[in-house]
């Protein structure tokens, strides 16, 4: 680190200490005692840091690592030429996924090996990673030393013969070395409040006495933060006072808000947006995986909006590095599978590409009516490519992730209700029905139909509300708000101008995750029938409540950001987007579920011909989304999934009668259309109100964030922007 960089870190942590001075005397609770700003645990307890904790949970930190390894030596990532790692990563990915999908019906213990040794591989890659981490955490560990101690430089006292720290090392050595443990315990770095005098006392971090997030002027008390302050009470502070650690991430973004506070800060917003060289160059203002600095491009998309130019060209052109990567990639992506669908060996029919096409499209033709024919200069083109691809491929993996582990204690749940709740009603029944075997067998069968109805409609609700609408609505504006974007900076813009770029990016975002989601859908969850994927993405794509939810939640967003709503914070935006999202999912999954409970296929009851109603086509596909590991159903009301075997034998979709399928789902569709529906009015109404309350503030910016310049006639079409269908 060069002496200048020292000198701002220097300032800034002086700086900091004399803010935390003042938060000692107003300590009433835990506080922080530990080398870094923050404790470990201490993650959405400040709305200054809330997106770099977001992005700390996406793919284990590893691009927030990434960015804080390159503050604070300037080292880029390697090329993914040369990190054999990543690359055998994404081979091993790619190679499990084939196996799998062309194996499992005939060989489930061959599918089974394969995971196996995709979990080796993780497993080294992630101990690969973690050395690399802790070293880079041992190296931030001996600068804070040096700041606070600025008599003891590197020059002055060589480190080997530096007695002083290496006592500080090792007394902070399980606070470094198990910060990045894949899975572990960390100690516990809070300790009871210490009222002090600042001004008479000097605060060293060797004995740094802070609040949980380091700083309690923007403390805030959202979704979030009691989530994860529920969280952290769960995982053994109380019996062993330990935090846990999973894949360091707690740790990388305890790392970020140390440097953060550390390193040199200059105000964000307009200052980047300006084409004057002589502006300095921001700290942080630069991109993830490629490190663009802002002032790169962010000229370029002001001249476009400037200018009006409503040429596609134009609008590519002035795009970031790392968006037109992701074009590349994606191009690249159909080629390769078009070359995969004519390889002999590969078992893919042509007429799936169409099908494929259509998928990728179908978010296109969304975005081109919602963005580009309203809102084009009130949000980038390069800033609609990067939400879209924070919903495709962050929000999707996010998704899956939490939604496994949320399964786990659902799952339990319904295990130990199973369980209480079957021996119940066997002795009920006994009891009820006495000394007559036919009585009470009969007996015993309704009450066990009634039973299973009850669990049936409790298990829907388990996964439509917390498993599928509370984790894929939580993970939709996590993905969004982890992003940052020269646009989202520019404060010179009208209030609905502002409204509308918010409401785009949310609803790319989701845009994004649903076309990730669909993809899953109709490649691996349908029968390779094209009529029936052809419905699968028809169905899916009429009724699109993930953006639907997404523009819901851009209300909340607005009255947070732009009207300034103190009371709207995360649960309240989540809120209503998530009802309507359950809801939706609820009708789906409870009638499908119903339905094959009342034809007798999860029972094994004998019809009038003395066949057993299990072994009819419905026996290889599981409605009840309950056993699902992804998605629960959501969107699509009839699941084709393998269930009530570990080897189900192999299913031709000729047996398949798709159109009585459909019939008998008829009715939850038509349920599940008139909530999206009311979910669309409901957005309309309030997205008029607030566009009238946006305009009054471009009137008087003395009301809320007013101001002039913007877009002309487009940043007056909030509403236009949830043309969803």
């Amino acid at each position: 680190m060069s002496a200048s960089l020292i000198s701002h870190q220097h300032q800034g942590a002086a700086a900091a200490n004399s803010n935390n001075h003042n938060n000692i005397t107003q300590s009433s609770g835990p506080s922080y005692m530990g080398i870094f700003s923050s404790s470990f645990c201490g993650m959405f307890q400040s709305k200054r840091f809330s997106r770099t904790d977001a992005c700390a949970l996406a793919c284990c930190g590893v691009w927030l690592w990434e960015r804080n390894k390159f503050m604070v030596d300037g080292t880029t990532p390697k090329p993914w030429r040369e990190r054999p790692y990543a690359i055998a990563m994404v081979v091993a990915v790619t190679l499990v996924g084939f196996i799998y999908s062309q194996l499992k019906p005939e060989s489930p213990q061959l599918a089974m090996i394969s995971f196996l040794g995709i979990g080796g591989i993780m497993l080294v890659i992630l101990c690969r990673f973690q050395s690399d981490r802790t070293q880079f955490r041992l190296e931030l560990a001996k600068k804070q030393y040096y700041l606070d101690h600025p008599n003891e430089s590197p020059e002055s006292i060589p480190e080997r013969d530096n007695r002083n720290l290496q006592f500080y090392l090792y007394k902070h050595q399980k606070e470094i070395s198990r910060a990045h443990a894949c899975c572990g315990c960390f100690p516990n770095d809070m300790a009871p409040a210490v009222v002090t005098n600042a001004r008479t006392t000097p605060i060293h971090n060797d004995s740094q006495v802070l609040t949980m997030d380091g700083s309690g002027d923007d403390r805030v008390h959202d979704f979030c933060t009691r989530i994860w302050q529920f969280i952290g009470s769960c995982c053994c502070n109380a019996c062993c006072s330990a935090w846990c650690a999973c894949c360091g991430m707690c740790a990388i973004a305890q790392e970020h808000r140390h440097l953060e506070k550390t390193l040199p800060l200059e105000t964000r917003a307009a200052a980047t947006i300006s084409t004057s060289s002589s502006s300095p160059p921001e700290v942080w203002e630069h991109d993830y995986i490629t490190f663009q600095r802002w002032s790169e491009y962010a000229p370029q998309l002001q001249r476009v909006r400037d200018l009006n130019d409503t040429s596609w060209t134009s609008h590519l052109r002035a795009m970031s590095e790392l968006s037109s990567r992701m074009v590349v990639g994606v191009q690249g992506l159909v080629v390769f599978v078009m070359v995969l669908a004519i390889l002999p060996f590969i078992k893919m029919s042509f007429w799936q590409l169409p099908i494929l096409i259509a998928a990728l499209l179908q978010p296109a033709l969304i975005l081109y009516f919602v963005y580009w024919q309203s809102n084009r200069f009130d949000i980038s083109l390069d800033a609609v490519i990067k939400y879209f691809a924070s919903g495709f491929f962050i929000c999707t993996g996010m998704a899956v992730a939490y939604e496994s582990l949320v399964q786990c204690v659902t799952g339990l749940i319904m295990l130990v209700s199973y369980i209480i709740g079957g021996i119940a009603v066997l002795v009920e029944a006994a009891d009820d029905a006495g000394d007559d075997d036919a009585a009470n067998e009969e007996e015993i069968v309704e009450k066990m139909i009634e039973f299973i109805l009850l669990e049936a409609v409790l298990s829907a609700f388990l996964n439509a509300f917390i498993v599928a609408a509370l984790v894929e609505e939580i993970s939709k504006y996590l993905c969004f708000w982890m992003v940052e974007h020269p646009d989202m900076e520019d404060a010179s813009r009208t209030p609905v101008s502002r409204g509308s770029m918010i409401t785009i990016a949310m609803v790319s975002t989701a845009l994004g995750f649903a076309c990730a989601e669909n993809l899953m859908y109709v490649f691996v969850y349908t029968p390779p029938n094209v009529s029936y994927e052809i419905i699968t993405l028809v169905m899916r794509s009429l009724l699109p409540i993930h953006p639907l939810a997404a523009a819901i939640q851009s209300i909340g967003v607005c009255r947070r950001d732009l009207e300034k709503d103190q009371k709207m914070q995360v649960g309240r935006i989540i809120f209503p987007a998530w009802l309507l999202h359950g809801l939706y999912d609820f009708v789906l999954m409870v009638y499908a579920a119903v339905i094959v409970i009342l034809n007798g296929d999860d029972l094994g009851i004998e019809d009038e011909d003395g066949m057993d109603s299990s072994s009819s086509s419905n026996k290889n596909f599981d409605r009840d989304s309950s056993n699902n590991n992804y998605g629960q159903g959501d969107d699509y009301p009839v699941q084709y999934i393998p269930y009530d075997s570990p080897t189900p034998a192999p299913i031709d979709p000729d047996d398949i009668d798709f159109m009585e399928e459909l019939a008998t789902s008829f009715p939850s569709i038509v349920v599940g259309a008139l909530i999206g529906i009311l979910g669309l009015v409901w957005y309309f109404n309030q997205a008029r109100l607030q566009r009238q309350r946006l305009m009054f503030q471009t009137l008087d910016p003395a009301l809320g964030v007013g101001g002039v310049g913007g877009t002309a006639a487009s940043s007056l079409q909030l509403e236009s922007t949830t043309l969803l269908t």
